[in-house]
């Protein structure tokens, strides 16, 4: 039995990165791993079910309010005595073998890996996003790709505002991809792992140390949810088109609004994000009453919205680095209507477990969707098609096993 050592900024499930990080930790403790998780404190009590499940937490605000608690806070993102010290602490009490480090900017300090550096721990770091080459994590600013920061000038951030339009918040996110450079912290990792061959592509673009990244695609923890599922659900009368994820610009929340709005076919959004107001005033103003916010639904309260769906989309207009609502999708037995990019095209058959369209392009989007709810019985074969895919080429015991290989290969150096 290994001890590893779980580090991710939010114990919460607050998006894709978080929620892998809790079923990641499942999954070893399933394979009877010993894991300890150091997070930020969530609001409510943590009561641990598993006496191999331990929880250190940073007694710090998450999202602190107050001008004073925000400039310390935005000290901290560069430097935090108080954590690394907690940190070393724990190493020295629960002597891990390994961490896995998912999201933890801007809320841990990278110092942290000069700390298991110390201990002789080796380190293996989940590329959920781009943040070691894009100061503002996504590779897509004012509404376009961006690919700007390749010559490693990380003030471009600031000259186009990335983060959030705003030029403090921009400015801060540049100093901090030039002080993590300047710390060369990427190559005191020992393994960085890629969800998708077409996020591996995109680093190597910016000269980052492909020999040091993993190709490997996240597993189906929803296999758990769905199982004894053979065949999709029976559909309801009218069956709709379900989206689930964040509600950000760059998950192309516009044009998919715009397209069943125009269309008239039902579509459920899950999901909240600081895009959420704006496209929700969108749809009232142009009153598509055919589009239904649900707001945030818990991991385990979705399987009934997948269900009773026809079919999922994914309008993405940034470079997915994976897409794990495609996985849960096709866990379910549904289909998916996707953009063509990033590692969509490498999950999503196109006429066989669903469909792709040009990217930002709402005509074409518009097409797939009406032969979708157009031809429903192919829609349901695709699903089926999908779940079996889901279950053969994204199964936690395949992901296991890539992993434990890694795990060994690392503690051989």
């Amino acid at each position: 039995m290994a001890t590893i050592l779980s580090i991710n900024a939010s114990f919460l499930v607050r998006g894709g990165a978080d929620r892998f990080f809790t079923e990641l930790n499942r999954l070893m403790l399933g394979k009877g791993e010993r894991v300890i998780t150091f997070t930020y404190r969530p609001r409510l009590p943590v009561e641990s079910t598993h006496s191999n499940y331990i929880h250190y937490f940073i007694n710090k605000e998450l999202y602190p309010e107050g001008i004073l608690k925000k400039f310390i806070g935005i000290i901290g993102i560069f430097y935090a005595s108080r954590i690394l010290k907690d940190l070393e602490k724990i190493i020295e009490k629960e002597k891990p073998v390994i961490a896995h480090i998912h999201n933890i900017y801007h809320r841990i300090p990278y110092g942290i890996i000069d700390v298991l550096k110390k201990y002789g721990i080796k380190s293996v770091w989940w590329l959920h996003d781009y943040k070691w080459i894009c100061p503002n994590h996504q590779l897509y600013t004012m509404g376009h790709l961006c690919k700007k920061c390749v010559d490693r000038r990380y003030a471009h951030a600031i000259k186009y505002r990335c983060q959030l339009g705003s030029f403090w918040k921009s400015a801060i996110v540049s100093c901090f991809a030039y002080f993590v450079s300047l710390n060369k912290w990427r190559d005191k990792i020992d393994r960085f792992i890629a969800p998708s061959q077409s996020a591996c592509s995109l680093f190597k673009e910016f000269d980052f140390p492909v020999s040091k990244i993993k190709v490997l695609p996240h597993f189906n923890y929803g296999e758990v949810d769905a199982v004894g599922d053979t065949v999709p659900a029976e559909q309801p009368a009218k069956p709709y088109a379900l989206y689930v994820g964040r509600i950000e610009k760059n998950k192309g929340l516009f044009h998919l609004v715009r397209t069943f709005g125009a269309s008239g076919h039902p579509l459920k959004i899950i999901g909240s994000g600081t895009y959420k107001i704006e496209i929700k005033k969108y749809c009232t103003d142009n009153k598509f009453d055919n589009v239904e916010f649900t707001g945030y639904v818990p991991p385990d309260r979705l399987s009934g919205y997948y269900r009773a769906s026809l079919f999922v989309v994914v309008p993405s207009v940034w470079y997915e680095v994976f897409g794990l609502a495609i996985v849960e999708s096709f866990n379910y037995g549904k289909p998916v209507v996707a953009s063509a990019i990033g590692a969509i095209p490498e999950i999503v058959e196109n006429g066989k477990t669903g469909m792709l369209y040009q990217t930002g392009d709402a005509e074409d989007l518009c097409k797939k969707v009406t032969w979708m709810f157009d031809n429903p019985e192919s829609a349901r074969q695709m699903g089926l098609n999908a779940q079996k895919l889901a279950a053969h080429r994204y199964s936690s015991e395949k992901y296991w096993g890539e992993l434990q290989t890694l795990h060994r290969e690392l503690s051989q150096k």
